[in-house]
């Protein structure tokens, strides 16, 4: 609306800049016809004045009369400008009301121009923050939607019931004798299992000895100069594995470690082999009865999470029958040894 009223009053201004050259143009006219019509007038007066014994009468009341009529005309030569001197003074102070108008109209043009280019530059954020708030909108809603999914199924899920309390009773510590040997016991899986170390050894011996010539990699002398037999380390280790070593309570495997240069041999337990603790006349209890003859070994408990009623109702046997025994928790369900008695070629340093 403003830029309608700007262009309306640039408009009148031009008008009236037009008009005020006409009357500029009417006024200087009717001075210049002022000025020659007193010229003539005088200029007449002189040549009836230096003509006049020359002149007849009828020449006089000519001349007489042409004077008068110029005196007339100058007269209303003189009204008219009179006449027009206050209009054109009026046109004068409307003019520059005008030019003050169209002054002011240019600075707030330029002002307004400078505001829409600040509406336009608002607009654009505007724009960007409006599509970066749908962007917001649509991830809200996403978020809305699967925390109803997640709440439904809260709704139909059944609240746990927790576990009774259990009350655990740490068995009495019995002293450890100097210079004991540690019988290492697995909790795990529900049952006990006992490693005999010196039976899984010899058991790979057995094994491993047919094959030692088609194995062996290369003779090298160890620290103290004497030879020694190195076999390869990959097919060693897969020759064993190969073997499917196994007794009644461990499966046996054989992994490549390759920065290290003996074999490695792991006992994991058979699912469902282990023993009861509980149960008196089992192989557990005659274990245990073997350990007290000798005197100077220890049960040592490595106890699964998931088998910590086990290590109890085996820690209470080893009370009845007066044997030792300590405990540790452990998250390796698996007995490992090295076996230096085989030597392997170190794949990596």
């Amino acid at each position: 609306m403003r830029k309608g009223t700007g262009d309306s009053s640039l408009d009148d201004a031009v008008n009236m800049d037009v008009m005020m050259d006409n009357m500029t143009d009417v006024v200087g006219t009717l001075l210049m016809v002022l000025i020659i019509v007193q010229l003539q007038v005088n200029s007449a007066i002189d040549n009836i004045q230096s003509n006049l014994p020359q002149v007849t009468a009828e020449e006089a009341r000519q001349a007489e009369q042409e004077a008068q009529d110029m005196q007339k005309k100058l007269e209303r030569t003189r009204q008219e400008v009179a006449a027009a001197t206050p209009a054109s003074e009026e046109l004068i102070r409307q003019v520059d009301e005008k030019r003050a108008d169209l002054r002011r109209f240019e600075v707030t043009g330029k002002q307004d121009d400078a505001t829409l280019m600040a509406v336009d530059k608002l607009q654009r954020e505007f724009e960007v923050k409006k599509k970066a708030l749908e962007v917001e909108k649509t991830a809200v809603a996403a978020l809305l939607d699967e925390r109803a999914r997640l709440k439904a199924l809260l709704d139909d899920t059944p609240i746990p019931q927790a576990e009774p309390a259990k009350i655990v009773r740490i068995p009495q510590a019995i002293e450890i004798p100097k210079g004991a040997v540690y019988v290492d016991v697995l909790c795990a899986r529900g049952g006990v299992y006992g490693c005999d170390y010196d039976e899984l050894e010899g058991l790979v011996m057995r094994s491993f000895a047919p094959a030692r010539a088609k194995l062996l990699r290369e003779m090298a002398k160890d620290s103290k100069g004497q030879e020694v037999a190195i076999f390869d380390h990959e097919k060693t280790t897969d020759f064993l594995n190969r073997k499917e070593l196994d007794t009644k309570y461990f499966t046996l495997k054989f992994p490549v470690l390759k920065t290290r240069d003996v074999l490695r041999m792991e006992a994991h337990p058979k699912e469902g082999a282990g023993l009861d603790p509980s149960q008196r006349g089992s192989s557990f209890t005659k274990m245990l009865a073997d350990v007290k003859r000798t005197g100077n070994a220890v049960v040592w408990f490595r106890v699964m999470p998931d088998s910590f009623d086990t290590y109890l109702a085996a820690r209470e046997m080893c009370d009845r029958i007066g044997v030792p025994a300590g405990w540790e928790i452990t998250t390796s369900p698996l007995f490992a040894k090295d076996m230096p008695e085989i030597k392997l070629n170190r794949l990596e340093e």
